[in-house]
């Protein structure tokens, strides 16, 4: 059964106060209930982390860097602890998002088939488009968001796409035991083109 299946879900913060709480509530009110919340704080100097103790949930399991290391290495942190809980899934998830309450069940779902699966992505509006498929534009080594800034009702997607960004990407713990995990020399950006 997919209940079984155990998600960790890896958020880097760095000074998220802000919105980080939201996203944590978010999490916590979806249906499906098997995941741990690891996140891995970037040496933050606001009080983003003390902001987490209103949430009484053992699920929650806290990394203190001593550094900020960015993006890529505070996600092989976290992977490598999700990695060491055994668990079947790594969520990678940014802190300024919220996710509806069926979110990780139907990725799970999805990646029963799929070793990385990715949902489409809203702006705060919940009705604009950031993220509907994505394209690797190789002459210049980066990526192109698809469908971006567009409404909900085009329905031209596909299921397979060049790129997807780390936004919000469930992936099968098997792709990192088969081919390693994030390059570290992507501090800030490109690590998801990568």
């Amino acid at each position: 059964m997919k209940e079984n299946k155990l998600v960790s879900i890896v958020i880097v913060n760095y000074n998220g106060a802000k919105f980080q709480n939201n996203c944590i509530a978010s999490i916590l009110s979806n249906t499906y209930e098997n995941f741990k919340i690891i996140i891995v704080d970037n040496a933050s100097k606001d009080n983003s982390m003390t902001l987490l103790d209103v949430f009484e949930d053992k699920r929650i399991l806290k990394i203190f860097c001593e550094e900020n290391y960015g993006v890529a290495k505070g996600n092989n942190i976290g992977i490598n602890k999700s990695l060491e809980l055994q668990s079947d899934y790594t969520l990678l998830l940014n802190n300024d998002t919220i996710i509806p309450k069926n979110l990780i069940s139907d990725l799970v779902d999805l990646c029963a088939k799929e070793l990385i699966c990715v949902p489409k992505i809203y702006l705060e509006d919940g009705k604009t488009i950031w993220y509907g498929g994505g394209k690797f534009v190789i002459n210049r080594g980066n990526a192109r968001h698809l469908h971006y800034l567009e409404s909900e009702h085009n329905n031209s997607y596909k299921d397979y796409y060049d790129y997807a960004p780390t936004t919000c990407m469930l992936i099968n713990n098997s792709v990192f035991k088969s081919i390693g995990l994030m390059d570290e020399n992507y501090f800030l950006y490109f690590d998801d083109t990568d």
